[in-house]
């Protein structure tokens, strides 16, 4: 991600600052939203809820480890936002459907 000065860096159509938005559009991110809710759905009848904090403390990782301190990627911040946001929606749905099955049995 490049860092831009004050003011300068590139606007979108609404006049907001690019730099600091997420942009679900890039195949990047797609794929970090796509491994979020992967591994929260693969770790959750293992860890319970739990899922959603492994998932992104792995996201972490992969982006300051991996990333920064090997230097086999380009570490963004972004990244872990998009697998947090996939790791969220998993957290939403599965508490949804206890919810739900809660308020059906009772």
């Amino acid at each position: 991600m490049t860092a831009y000065p004050c003011n300068s860096a590139p606007k979108d159509k609404l006049g907001y600052d690019r730099q600091f938005m997420l942009n679900l559009k890039e195949k990047d991110k797609q794929q970090h939203l796509l491994m979020g809710i992967i591994m929260a759905g693969l770790l959750y009848p293992i860890v319970g809820h739990f899922a959603v904090i492994a998932a992104i403390v792995i996201g972490l990782f992969k982006e300051y480890v991996v990333d920064e301190i090997w230097s086999l990627g380009e570490p963004d911040i972004w990244d872990v936002v998009a697998t947090a946001l996939g790791a969220l929606l998993v957290g939403g749905i599965v508490g949804l459907a206890e919810l739900t099955q809660k308020i059906i049995l009772s």
